[in-house]
Order: structure tokens, then C-alpha cells, then sequence
């Protein structure tokens, strides 16, 4: 099939209303080097992650260049060092190693910052962490971007059944799954691959990540089931202010996975590459992974209109990304960071009360708390620190939960 050739053709409906696109992961891998100090920095801070938890499976907060993160008391995949905050996490191997750092930005960050604001914040704490960055752009290459476009429609809803991944057309050799990933079923013993709650698809999987993957999912239900991202509501309340996006089950996502061997097969290495291109792939990638409608008369599944669906988005590809609607702090972020604090609290008490007696007394505890309380009350720049507290969390009930 010639993607040059291809005639396309649309079918539109009113029953499909456009709400939002935007980027929804983006996966940055940079040749630099972590400096001395940072390398040292680190270190310690991950063996201080691991005395915090016997399990090894909580973060510990630190501060880096005058930002907050956490930083895992683990590393993996290559990589010694795993530190996050809300809008991307950072992985470091050995200094030894090329192109040893990984930036994974996440959803919160992309669409409430955008990408360029948030690879600015990134470049300028790797400035200052690394042994420098060169003058030229080849030292940062991207290997993953997921591009998503968020629709309202009820009719869609209906036309979500096991029977839709028929009318998938799609080049030789890509496979589509269907998921009826339900907490329903997840409860129950019913085999998962082949029933679905009422006969519902939730997700339609076209492809594979080794390239290009698109996949269709109820995002209303994501939200609610798994993700609990309610600041989206308010994302589509600019399409649709007259809607309650709380209570409305028919938001449906289709998201465009770019992986790494599609990407360099089309010379995209940059970020700024793919902005350039991004039309000309989306249009490549909606016309070789296809929802179509089923002709009647013509046989030949190459000749099939596009769904109308499909024929939204194609119309609106072209746009740009929804503007930035203003940096948050979830509140699942918020009560990670109370529980990551309150374990420090308790592992400085531990520390403290085995230094005073050569061993752990439960006695002495209630000391040190009363005693570090009282430092707190007393202290004469109290009102100073916590304007500062206020203001390093500032944007922490920016969204409600």
C-alpha cells in the first residue's frame, strides 16, 4: 500500500466532538556526563533511601540545584540512579557509559507545562550536574513520543464492541489486540481475553512498541479505574464548559506511540525534528494503522473510508498542542511527599535515640519528638520558613482531588 497514493477518504458525523491533543509521554536519552560532585551526592543519598526503608521500596527526598525530588534507594535497566518529581524522572548510569542519562517526562508535566518548558527546566539542571553540555544539538536524541487526541462521543461508545477491531486496516504484519481490562473482570474468573463487560472493548491495541503503536482506550474510565488524573476534567472543560467530565463515561482517547526504530528511520533525532514532521508521521501513522468504515460494495479493505473517528482526527492533526494550562501538584503527589517526610521524621528520631543511649529505647522518643517540637515553637525565623514552605509548594491545591 503507497501511502503516497492513498486516497482518502472521510466520513464525519456531529456524534464526534474534538476536546483536546497534546503530548502525552516523551522519552529524551542524553551523551553526557554526571560530574563528581553529583555522582558523590547521590551515592549517598541512595544509601540514605535504603536505611530510610528496610524494603527498599520507598523514594527519599532530596534537593537538587534548589529543586525537590525523590530518589529511589534502587537502581536497574543499566542505570544506577533513579531520581523524580512530578513532571519527569531522570535515570543516571555509570559516568563511564554514552549517552547514560534517560529523561522521561510525564503526562502532568506535558500537558500542564508543555514540552518546550519542561526540556528548558530539564537542560538547565543538567548544566549543572553534568561535566557540561556541548555547543552543538547532537548530544540529546529522543526515543519515544506519544502524541494523544482526547474525543467525546457517546456513539463511539456503542461501537466499542469486540466486532470494531474488523474494521482495523492496517499494513502486513501489524497486529491488533483487544483488552477488556475491566475491575470487574480483574475480580472475577473470567477469562479477560475473551469476554468483556457487556460486550465493551475499553482498549483497542494496533501495533507494537518496537515502532509505532496506536491504541484506542476509554480514557473517562482510566481516569476513574487507574489513573485518578482528574486535572484533565478541567483541560476539557475548555472544549466543553457545559459538561460534567466527573460523571461522563464517553471521553475516548486515541494515542500515537513513535518509538525509537520508526523515529530513526525517518531521521527524527530531536524533539524539534519531530515538531517539524509531526503532520506528515501522524498522517503516515492514521493511514497504516486505520479504523475504517466497512464497505458494502468494495471488498478491497484499501479502498475503506476512514471511521469517523479517524476522519476528526486527521482533520485536526495538523493543530497545535493544547496551550499550557499551568503547572500543578496532584494530590496523590502531595500525600506521597507528607508519607516520603514523615518516614525521614521517623528515621532522624531512630538515629537520634540510639545515639543518646547506644541502643533503641521507645522512651526516649517521646524526648526527642517533645524536644524537636520545641525547637519548632521557638524558633525566631519561623515565619520566614514557613513563607518559604509556602512558596516551594505553591502550586500543591492548584487541582483538586
Amino acid at each position: 500500500m503507497s501511502i503516497q497514493n492513498f486516497d482518502i477518504k472521510m466520513t464525519h458525523t456531529d456524534d464526534y466532538d474534538f476536546l483536546a491533543k497534546g503530548f502525552d509521554k516523551v522519552i529524551e536519552n542524553f551523551d553526557l556526563t554526571i560530574n563528581d560532585e553529583t555522582f558523590e551526592f547521590l551515592t549517598e543519598a541512595k544509601e540514605a533511601a535504603k536505611e530510610q526503608d528496610i524494603r527498599n521500596a520507598a523514594p527519599h527526598c532530596i534537593n537538587i540545584c534548589g529543586s525537590d525530588f525523590t530518589i529511589l534507594p534502587y537502581g536497574g535497566k543499566g542505570y544506577l540512579f533513579f531520581i523524580q518529581n512530578e513532571y519527569f524522572k531522570i535515570a543516571i548510569s555509570n559516568p563511564r557509559v554514552r549517552w547514560g542519562i534517560n529523561v522521561d517526562y510525564s503526562a502532568v508535566g506535558l500537558w500542564t507545562m508543555g514540552i518546550q518548558e519542561l526540556r528548558k527546566q530539564v537542560i538547565d539542571l543538567l548544566e549543572k550536574i553534568t561535566t557540561g553540555i556541548p555547543e552543538h544539538n547532537e548530544y540529546c536524541r529522543v526515543s519515544r513520543i506519544d502524541v494523544a487526541f482526547d474525543i467525546l462521543s457517546e456513539a463511539f461508545s456503542g461501537e466499542m464492541k469486540p466486532s470494531i477491531a474488523d474494521n482495523i486496516v492496517a499494513i502486513s504484519g501489524v497486529k491488533t489486540r483487544k483488552n477488556y481490562k475491566t475491575r470487574a473482570l480483574e475480580q472475577s474468573d473470567i477469562d479477560i481475553s475473551d469476554c468483556g463487560v457487556g460486550s465493551r472493548l475499553e482498549t483497542l491495541t494496533i501495533g507494537s512498541l518496537d515502532r509505532l503503536q496506536v491504541q484506542i482506550y476509554n480514557k473517562s474510565l482510566e481516569i476513574v479505574q487507574s489513573s485518578g488524573k482528574t486535572w484533565f476534567y478541567d483541560i476539557y472543560k475548555i472544549a466543553k464548559p457545559d459538561i460534567n467530565f466527573a460523571e461522563n463515561r464517553h471521553v475516548w482517547r486515541v494515542e500515537f506511540r513513535f518509538c525509537s526504530k520508526f523515529l530513526r528511520e525517518r531521521n527524527i533525532d530531536t524533539v524539534e525534528d519531530f515538531l517539524m514532521l509531526e503532520a506528515d508521521v501522524l498522517e503516515e501513522a492514521m493511514i497504516t494503522r486505520r479504523l475504517s468504515v466497512p464497505s458494502e460494495t468494495d471488498k478491497n479493505r484499501a479502498r475503506w473510508a476512514f471511521h469517523p473517528l479517524w476522519s476528526l482526527i486527521y482533520t485536526v492533526k495538523g493543530i497545535g498542542h493544547i496551550l499550557p494550562v499551568g503547572r500543578i501538584l496532584t494530590f496523590e503527589r502531595r500525600q506521597e511527599l507528607i508519607e516520603n517526610l514523615n518516614k525521614q521524621i521517623a528515621g532522624c528520631i531512630r538515629t537520634s535515640a540510639v545515639l543518646a543511649r547506644g541502643s533503641f529505647d521507645v522512651g526516649q522518643v517521646k524526648h526527642i519528638y517533645l524536644s524537636a517540637a520545641r525547637i519548632v515553637r521557638k524558633d525566631p525565623d519561623q515565619e520566614k520558613k514557613v513563607l518559604k514552605v509556602l512558596s516551594r509548594y505553591r502550586f500543591i491545591d492548584s487541582v483538586a482531588a
